[in-house]
């Protein structure tokens, strides 16, 4: 079965290797929006919000989340996942829906590659915009 458990202030001490280890695979993939140093400074002064994904009390990884306020009410942001996670978006769909809800939130999101749209379309994920860019030149 699998769940989510909040990171603790502890497991950033007792798992500290295998946390920053996925900290810094998160900031690799995020494709300079942000460093491993910015993530972690964001977890430790609560603006985001560190979760373990457990699969039958294996942990394969974790996600990032914060969130955020819009006209129409919050909304969970994923900021980001590592470990093993990959194909397991659609189970996770059940646990951010839970960690929204809790939130006070009324909608949940991933801002990530095109190949989420196709993974998750069949689980009834959206695309709520596209952002395109050019470096300069």
């Amino acid at each position: 079965m699998k769940t989510a458990k909040n990171i603790e202030p502890e497991d950033y001490v007792t798992r500290a290797v295998e946390i920053d280890g996925w900290i810094q695979d998160v900031a690799d993939q995020a494709s300079g929006e942000f460093t491993a140093a910015e993530l972690k400074a964001c977890l430790e002064s609560g603006s985001y919000r560190g979760f373990f994904f457990i699969d039958d009390d294996v942990t394969l990884g974790i996600f990032i989340c914060t969130k955020t306020d819009y006209a129409y009410g919050g909304c969970l942001s994923v900021v980001g996942a590592a470990g093993a996670t990959n194909n397991g978006w659609a189970e996770l769909t059940d646990i951010f829906n839970y960690i929204a809800k809790v939130a006070g939130c009324v909608r949940f999101e991933i801002r990530g590659r095109r190949g989420f749209l196709r993974a998750l379309k069949p689980h009834g994920w959206d695309e709520t915009y596209t952002v395109i860019g050019k470096d300069v030149f």
